[in-house]
């Protein structure tokens, strides 16, 4: 995994360890120093990590056990310790368990829990720590008013929520129209993302937001001085445009074959989903080399099992509730479908 903040980067290795380089002058490369490098190095301390963020100069790590630390620039609480002092090694967020994922601001930083709530914690002067004021925050608050979410997005001072029901939801700064309320005034609770539906992947840049649709299309709104936005204009949007000139965007997985050679079955589902196969020819007879893979969607594995029958049921309990993706792959084809879990 690869991300970048505005003047470092960081590389989470699949021992989980991280490595990073770039500019350090807030300590937000994690080796002790406040020394800049050219050369990448080794984050002091870390083990298990499963997913990393890069703000402006600070930095998010993931652990394997649900807690999140960070490193760097702190003036506005934004490591989440309680404090407002710039840390060179990482210090664990506070109060903090069962994270899914992180995301960074310029200087806010969110968590996703497991049960689909998020919590923020940094910068708030546009309110975009969604907890209702304009205060920033040392220690992490919850977002109000979400529930069911599945990815988190944080711009430089705006931040998007991708819901279980494929909608979004914004928060904060939005002087250009980046929330997609179809208005230019600032927000501290979240609203809906005007017009959109089956969205399953969200993106925010500085002053605007980016949104992949199910079936390939993408939608954006905010600053569109540069023609940023796609739509053949250099006016600014408060509601959600689609980008002109794309046929589709490959999501994580794309549908090779015809989505009629499988069915899945409940969906959504709780606690089990059954997969069955109605086209046997695209698999080899006896099933061999036939597997099935579950990815969410960043597309990122979860789950991988041999298929040994033509209905099989695949155990669902282990996922949080959101929005996934199921391969059936063989020597003849590949076939993705989505799928619900509640």
């Amino acid at each position: 995994m690869l991300v970048c903040g505005s003047f470092h980067s960081l590389f989470l290795k699949d021992d989980g360890t991280v490595w990073a380089v770039g500019s350090n002058g807030s300590g937000q490369l994690g080796d002790g120093t406040t020394i800049s490098k050219s050369t990448s190095i080794q984050v002091i301390g870390l083990s298990g990590i499963t997913s990393v963020a890069a703000g402006d100069r600070h930095s998010l790590y993931l652990k394997n056990d649900g807690t999140v630390l960070a490193v760097g620039s702190n003036e506005s609480g934004q490591l989440g310790d309680g404090t407002s002092f710039d840390k060179s090694l990482p210090v664990q967020v506070i109060g903090l368990s069962g994270i899914t994922a992180v995301a960074a601001g310029d200087f806010h930083s969110l968590f996703l829990k497991n049960d689909g709530t998020v919590w923020a914690v940094g910068w708030n002067g546009y309110g975009q720590i969604g907890d209702g004021t304009s205060v920033d925050k040392s220690t992490p608050v919850q977002v109000s008013c979400l529930s069911g979410i599945t990815s988190i997005v944080a711009g430089t001072a705006h931040s998007l929520f991708l819901k279980n029901d494929e909608t979004v939801w914004a928060v904060g700064s939005n002087y250009w129209g980046q929330l997609g309320d179809g208005t230019t005034i600032d927000k501290s609770f979240p609203v809906q993302v005007i017009g959109l539906s089956g969205i399953t992947r969200a993106a925010g840049g500085s002053i605007l937001s980016l949104f992949l649709k199910n079936e390939g299309s993408v939608f954006t709104v905010g600053n569109n001085e540069f023609g940023q936005l796609g739509d053949g204009t250099t006016v600014d949007k408060s509601t959600p445009v689609q980008v002109l000139g794309l046929c589709t965007v490959a999501t994580a997985l794309e549908e090779k074959f015809s989505s009629n050679t499988i069915s899945i079955f409940p969906n959504p589902c709780i606690e089990e989903l059954f997969i069955e196969l109605t086209d046997q020819a695209y698999f080899q007879t006896d099933f061999k080399n036939t597997k099935v893979e579950i990815f969410d969607t960043k597309g990122r594995l979860l789950q991988s099992v041999p298929l040994k029958t033509k209905k099989s049921m695949i155990q669902t309990n282990q996922l949080t509730s959101g929005i996934y993706l199921i391969q059936v792959k063989s020597p003849k084809g590949i076939i993705v479908k989505k799928f619900i879990k509640n």
